[in-house]
């Protein structure tokens, strides 16, 4: 091999190491044996695009393969078919990325990758290309709240919409007085956007906004923008405490709670639990999970304890969580259990590997992916979708072949597993 660039031919040359290592079932020893077809070194990833934040998008793909692989661009229709993307003067292609300028939301869809050469196709896994949005505010003032000295309360921030998650905090009477629940144990500020007191003081009188930023968070992607996102600030809303006798109240939870966000968590993705209870303070919380079972490695507790944040989830993240408070004044504690499921786009356990098979042998070829919902299976051949046929039969995720036929079946072939998170496959050549 020769280069113009050293450098440039060390890593190709570490690239193509790294596919062909992958070669289980297929003597190489012959050099003329050796597969050619595509494979991928990178495939497109999910996407974001928080608000008006930019001018281009890219969406990678780079195969190897001799002779080298083009590209084609495919597209999910609202029907739920796989099209060739259209042509558009927007669109441009990079060996086999693409990039769509000036990006709208009419581009906001599901993508895969096409690699061709003489010897295969090949598909990536899909990647959705998603945008950011943030609505606005209603102009109707929101109903002022009257609360009693010493029980709980909580404000509810307007409603809007926006996409894919929002952030949300809290200012009393003007921006330059944030709710701070770092300092101010008695107050909250959930991702479910609502302000709670878990006892109300005379001197938290006064009127509250609200501000909404556009968030990602919890979702494993590519995030563009993320440092410019849109936010919007509510109308005020009154809160009038009226001052009554000294009481002591034993903590209670609150129904909103234990609050998951994001609602689906995903294996990769972060997730925060949170807690709250009204009841006369300090009240002091706590985390467990069931059997003993130590809290996941690299957890963090953030607000004095009410909300438990789990970074790059896996499965074994998953099961029950106990939240419980006690009261110091009423000792008392009240506590409260959540099973925590973890989602997760399918990925394989169990890929397919390359064969060399003899002429009029059987060959029987299985693949096993992991995902939540639990994946269903789909196999191609050159990128075209495999069905069964006189000889082959396609049995969810086996393919066999019963009487291997070179002129009919050589080629690249793709197990495909799918869930709602998106498509993963597995990739091996068949030679005869």
């Amino acid at each position: 091999m020769t280069c113009g660039v050293f450098f440039l031919c060390v890593l190709l040359s570490v690239a193509l190491h790294g596919v062909f290592t992958q070669i289980h079932n297929l003597d190489v020893d012959n050099t003329g044996q050796q597969l050619r077809g595509p494979a991928f070194l990178r495939e497109p990833q999910d996407t974001f695009i928080m608000g008006n934040a930019t001018d281009k998008v890219y969406l990678e793909c780079l195969a190897v393969g001799d002779p080298q692989p083009s590209y084609q661009w495919l597209k999910l229709t609202n029907d739920n078919r796989t099209v060739p993307l259209s042509v558009d003067p927007r669109y441009s292609f990079t060996t086999g990325s693409l990039e769509i300028r000036n990006p709208a939301l009419t581009d906001e869809s599901t993508y895969f990758c096409k690699a061709t050469n003489d010897y295969g196709t090949v598909i990536s896994s899909s990647a959705r290309l998603t945008f950011g949005v943030l609505g606005n505010f209603s102009n109707v003032p929101p109903a002022p709240v009257r609360g009693l000295e010493y029980e709980g309360a909580t404000l509810d921030c307007p409603r809007i919409i926006g996409k894919p998650a929002k952030s949300y905090q809290w200012y009393k009477d003007g921006d330059d007085n944030p709710i701070a629940p770092k300092s101010l144990r008695r107050a909250f500020v959930s991702a479910n956007g609502k302000l709670y007191f878990s006892e109300l003081d005379p001197a938290d009188e006064g009127t509250y906004y609200c501000r909404v930023t556009l968030s990602g968070f919890g979702q494993p992607g590519n995030y563009i923008g993320a440092s410019r996102v849109d936010s919007r600030k509510s109308l005020g809303l009154a809160l009038t405490v009226v001052t009554s006798g000294d009481s002591r109240y034993q903590p209670i939870i609150q129904d909103d709670f234990i609050y998951v966000f994001p609602a689906t968590p995903t294996k990769g993705g972060d997730v925060r639990l949170e807690c709250f209870a009204y009841g006369t303070g300090p009240l002091n919380y706590t985390w467990s999970r069931e059997g003993g079972r130590p809290l996941p490695i690299g957890y963090a507790l953030e607000s004095n304890g009410r909300i438990l944040l789990i970074k790059n989830l896996d499965f074994a993240d998953g099961g029950e969580y106990t939240f419980s408070v006690f009261s110091s004044s009423t000792e008392l504690l009240y506590s409260k259990a959540i099973d925590l499921a973890i989602q997760a786009k399918p990925y394989f356990t169990y890929p397919l590997t390359h064969q060399d098979v003899d002429v009029g042998s059987r060959l029987t070829w299985h693949c096993e992916a992991a995902g939540r919902p639990t994946p269903t299976y789909q196999w191609y051949k050159n990128g075209e979708v495999l069905k069964s046929s006189p000889g082959i039969t396609v049995d969810v995720n086996t393919l066999t072949i019963t009487t291997v036929d070179g002129k009919r079946d050589n080629g690249t072939y793709q197990c495909a597993a799918s869930n709602s998170f998106g498509t993963t496959f597995t990739t091996a050549q068949l030679r005869v």
